[in-house]
């Protein structure tokens, strides 16, 4: 496509530009006069154990706090705009409690309670099983790291296309501290942070409690279609979020960690646009027996921020979470145990036909609770040569999931026509693995890493259909089960050139578990859909330059993908039932890389450029698909480039100021499956930035900030139901927003 072109055109030639830029010649005649300064060393768990990223040979991009801050961030979800080959959008119908993560082109078909992630997201060590609930607000954190490629030797479930770590503050029992923030900006934004750590026995216990609170006013609305007042609004934030931590040190060898979050959300739904219209056959019996002159033409608005709808309108989560962390030094090895309990429940009200009219309308409750278990075993032997852990996991979740779908319920009164319904799943799961991975020094500068990993899943779905008025059982209640069970390996080399510069090649397999189509509306479409699998090839670069001044990590990977897991929802023309297709596609390939170049070209001077690069195609697809070799991978675009540029300017006795610009641009995105055009979004590019004051102690700063800053217009999901219902709709991003913000330090 052009968009394509061009923006191939634009990313090589500031691929280009920026090498010149960050050469190690030009950066060591800059820094020349320059000393006493360097890039912070940053510190990832990758491979469930503290190291150097720089000593990490696997393809993680890591963010600070600091970093988080600086960028303007509140929620995971805007990590994606910045992290090359990854995106992290919102879900169409399921609404903005539910996610979709994509990472070199792997993530998941549905966020319904029978699927499985491709991307693993944890907390604190803790999985979140579910795509509900998981954009999470960014509040008193250490650091997270996004790992790309199969995690699933160490971290095993469903981390097929990578893994997002999150590491939360952890209490310090030596002295009191706090922070505490406001923020106020557009849409009458008020948000709230504080975090305090309370030391209660100096070296042997501590608390930290945090909290925060998000609220603004919506950037759409939904107005009467006679009158043209206002009904209600939508995109807005009503968040509220809180965290405690106990930090016991029970004795000279037992680390004792308690972990309490909870999560409370209450919104209207996102911001819809209706984008195109058709003419089944049920919209000419809508005109036949309704109104004649009903026409989804007439409901398509000016403004892409506001629609017809007077349906369901609600964004609501409610999620809380318990873990304890035991970490117990045997002398000659650590043994760990992660126990976890999580309880999550959502519901969503949509109305994406844009029309006063229940073309259809869906009102979705979700229920889940899990429960984990994870022991963990690693030491040093031989001469500390061999860094070792050997782990055992048990992980058990219960769903429910309640769709109630009205579908031209106008025609119930009119004629009889009862197609409307309440569809309700079950899902029951429990996963058992046992894995080993150690890395052994060869030589002083060779390593070879070798993992293993199995796992054994047990599946159980049950499903029911009931019409809405007459209460005719369409689907009777059935339930099926299945298993799986796979071996995840994984094996690399890297070899330090020098004490600044290693590079490395691996071979991981992923697993991500198969399942039952609890979508299905008879027996024969009740079926189980196979696990998926991919093999991924990979060779990077771990590097730094003139005294750790400039960092360049680069990785490239190829990865064959089987058993693609396939689900596109569409409804009969006919009828208006929703037919469920769910199957696995076939088989594809994807090539590629990330470049990451960090820089400190002179003192107080930071500059950063991250480039990455998917080319996903399908190889070979089953019989029957509605999908061919040509379609797009969905949520995957070819190209992610990001520049950033942060300058601090010292302002003697009365502090600092400090300027930070971050921009992000993206190749064509496809958010629906099967490639419709109506919800292609073509090459864009936003751009953040924030002035901030920092006073001499460091007590408090104030800052400036605008997201967004170009207004770009940008879908992130959509819905295309143009031969059964007769409309297509699409979700937009955020505008173009300003805030100020006081932080304070105690």
């Amino acid at each position: 496509m052009k968009s394509n072109n061009i923006i191939k055109r634009l990313l090589i030639t500031t691929t280009l530009c920026g090498g010149v830029f960050f050469s190690p010649a030009s950066a060591l005649a800059a820094a020349d006069d320059q000393a006493g300064f360097e890039l912070e060393e940053i510190i990832v768990t990758a491979r469930k154990r503290t190291e150097s990223l720089q000593d990490t040979p696997v393809s993680v991009t890591a963010f600070s706090a600091n970093t988080i801050e600086s960028m303007s961030l509140s929620s995971l979800k805007e990590l994606g705009q910045f992290t090359p080959n990854m995106t992290f959008s919102v879900s169409g119908n399921s609404g903005n409690n539910s996610s979709l993560v994509f990472i070199r082109g792997i993530g998941q078909p549905g966020t319904t309670v029978f699927w499985d992630t491709g991307v693993g997201i944890y907390v604190d060590g803790v999985f979140m099983a579910r795509m509900q609930g998981i954009d999470l607000d960014l509040m008193d954190l250490e650091r997270v790291e996004v790992l790309r490629g199969p995690q699933g030797t160490l971290f095993g479930k469903n981390t097929i296309g990578g893994a997002i770590n999150i590491v939360s503050s952890r209490p310090d029992s030596s002295e009191f501290s706090g922070k505490a923030e406001v923020t106020y900006g557009q849409y009458d934004r008020m948000d709230g942070k504080i975090a305090l750590n309370i030391p209660v026995i100096e070296d042997k216990l501590a608390i930290s409690l945090a909290g925060a609170t998000r609220n603004r006013d919506g950037f759409g609305i939904r107005i009467n279609k006679d009158t043209g007042e206002k009904l209600d609004e939508t995109g807005d934030r009503n968040r509220l979020s809180g965290r405690a931590k106990i930090a016991l040190k029970a004795s000279e060898n037992l680390d004792v960690l308690f972990s309490f979050d909870v999560s409370r959300v209450r919104e209207k739904n996102a911001v819809r646009d209706l984008k195109i219209v058709g003419t089944p056959v049920l919209v000419g019996l809508l005109n036949m027996f309704v109104d004649p002159d009903y026409n989804s033409a007439n409901f398509v608005t000016a403004s892409r921020y506001e629609n017809y709808a007077d349906g369901p309108n609600i964004n609501n989560l409610d999620t809380w979470g318990v873990s304890l962390t035991l970490d117990w030094n045997l002398g000659g090895a650590t043994f760990k145990s992660i126990s976890a309990y999580r309880d999550m429940e959502s519901l969503n009200g949509t109305d994406p036909d844009g029309s006063p009219y229940t073309i259809i309308s869906l009102m979705q409750d979700m229920e889940q609770t899990q429960f984990s278990q994870e022991f963990q075993l690693s030491g040093l032997s031989f001469d500390d040569r061999f860094n070792w852990v050997a782990g055992l996991y048990y992980f058990e979740e219960s769903g429910f999931n309640s769709d109630l779908l009205g579908v031209y319920s106008e025609l119930y009164s009119a004629i009889g026509l009862d197609i409307s319904f309440t569809r309700d799943i079950w899902a029951d799961s429990k996963s058992y693995a046992v894995y080993g991975q150690g890395t052994f020094a060869v030589t002083e500068n060779f390593d070879i890493t070798a993992g293993l990993r199995y796992s054994y899943e047990e599946k159980k779905v049950a499903r029911v259909r009931v019409a809405h008025v007459t209460g005719n059982i369409s689907v009777p209640k059935d339930g099926r089960e299945d298993d799986f069970q796979a071996l995840s390996p994984k094996i690399s080399l890297d070899y330090n050139w020098t004490d600044d510069v290693m590079t490395y090649v691996s071979v991981a397999r992923g697993f991500k578990s198969g399942g039952l189509n609890g979508d299905s509306f008879d027996d024969f479409t009740f079926t189980t859909f196979d696990p998926e699998y991919v093999w991924t090839y990979e060779a990077g670069l771990r590097s730094e330059f003139l005294d750790h001044r400039l960092r360049i990590n680069a990785s490239a990977f190829y990865s064959d993908y089987t058993n693609i897991q396939f689900s596109v929802n569409r409804g009969d023309p006919d009828t208006g039932r929703s037919v469920a297709v769910v199957d696995n596609a076939g088989k594809a390939e994807m090539k590629g890389f990330e470049i990451e170049i960090v820089a400190m070209p002179v003192e107080r001077l930071m500059l950063s450029a991250s480039l990455g690069h998917i080319d996903a195609k399908y190889t070979e697809l089953d019989s029957g698909l509605p999908i061919t070799l040509d379609t797009d991978f969905i949520k995957t675009p070819g190209w992610s480039l990001a520049l950033s540029g942060k300058y601090s300017i010292p302002l003697g006795d009365a502090g600092e100021m400090v300027w930070h610009v971050d921009w992000a641009t993206k190749s064509d995105i496809q958010h629906d499956i099967l490639s419709s055009p109506l919800l292609l979004q073509e090459a864009y590019s936003i751009m953040n930035a924030r002035l901030t004051f920092q006073s001499a102690d460091e007590k408090w700063a104030v800052s400036v900030f605008g997201t967004n800053i170009t207004d770009t217009k940008y879908i992130v999901a959509g819905s295309v139901f143009t031969t059964s219902l007769g409309f297509a709709e699409v979700i937009w991003a955020r505008p173009r927003e300003w805030g100020i913000s006081f932080k304070y330090n105690f």
